[in-house]
């Protein structure tokens, strides 16, 4: 009896072993964000309910997704700049991006994820994004808010409704953990 029970004591124990094994690689996995910036706004995407999406358009003008992030290319320095606030100096500093936007006023809710390149301090791409977005001459209303946020080699910039920079913020912590505002300011 006694080594039926020492028996089963030892699979059990082995059992709990190889579980909080899984359950901590698991964990471990979630933490640690992706450096496509596609794939990072997906996600945080995704993380909407449906009554707090909107109407969006991700990707470059010529090559727009509808309700959805898409990939941006950064050939078109003008068009970096003027569809998500990229100024030419930092397109170095970029090795892929992605954005989302809201499709009829962009000002509302613009997004970019960038991932950085090569051995980049993203905080040089943060500080080039903020400095670009703050001193905008701003045609149809100023946005509200920005907020910027690194993961690891991926920065996430915002700007629009202050609403709706706040839900972003807040669904891009939830999606990533490790997260950490750089920025989060008014425009003024």
């Amino acid at each position: 009896m006694r080594r039926r029970k020492a028996a089963v004591l030892l699979m059990m124990t082995g059992l709990c072993v190889v579980l909080l094994t899984a359950c901590g690689k698991v964990k471990t996995e979630e933490e640690v964000p992706s450096d496509d910036p596609l794939e990072v706004l997906t996600t945080v995407w995704d993380n909407y309910g449906e009554e707090e999406k909107f109407e969006v358009v991700g990707g470059n003008r010529g090559a727009m997704v509808t309700d959805a992030p898409g990939a941006f290319d950064l050939s078109d320095a003008e068009a970096a700049d003027v569809e998500i606030a990229v100024p030419e100096k930092a397109i170095p500093l970029i090795k892929s991006a992605a954005s989302l936007t809201h499709m009829l006023l962009p000002n509302t809710f613009t997004c970019g994820a960038y991932a950085t390149a090569g051995a980049v301090d993203s905080a040089d791409l943060a500080t080039a994004l903020r400095d670009n977005i703050q001193k905008r001459h701003w045609l149809d209303g100023v946005p509200d808010k920005l907020v910027i946020l690194s993961l690891d080699n991926c920065i996430v910039a915002a700007y629009g409704n202050e609403d709706i920079i706040n839900t972003f913020r807040d669904k891009v912590q939830e999606a990533y953990p490790v997260a950490q505002v750089v920025y989060e300011e008014t425009i003024e």
